[in-house]
């Protein structure tokens, strides 16, 4: 087993209050729980650090408005090389974008890029292979 290594971070109230509600629901501690939400993280974004071809999903979720959902559809036309398929969903105030994503992991980190960089957005990327 790898050696552990310890360290501290700090959290706001909201946010360790939250912590703690969901690891008690799952029974995990929240070393575990934290161990693993880096672990998927690190996973993830390995892909944007050597780059290579990819495939993978991408999930963008953000409040709705005409607005954004415009700014949402220029971003998808300008990486569309890199798009097999995309849907657009709703779910109560929310826009909901799933995109299955083929291409040079550069240019899949561009479109995370992008998509962050808009007001309230919420992007994760699954990588359909693990990099070690």
């Amino acid at each position: 087993m790898p050696r552990k290594r310890r360290f501290g971070i700090s959290l706001n109230e909201d946010l360790a209050e939250k912590l703690d509600a969901i690891c008690s629901v799952i029974g995990v501690s929240r070393s575990s729980f934290i161990q693993d939400a880096i672990e998927f993280g690190i996973k993830a974004h390995l892909h944007y650090t050597v780059e290579h071809y990819c495939e993978g999903v991408m999930i963008a979720i953000w409040p709705s408005s005409e607005k954004n959902i415009q700014e949402v559809g220029e971003k998808l036309e300008k990486y569309k090389d890199i798009i097999v398929f995309n849907t657009h969903l709703h779910s109560k105030d929310n826009c909901i974008l799933i995109a299955s994503l083929k291409g040079s992991s550069n240019v899949i980190a561009n479109l995370h890029t992008d998509l962050k960089k808009m007001e309230k957005v919420n992007v994760m990327y699954v990588p359909f292979s693990i990099m070690e």
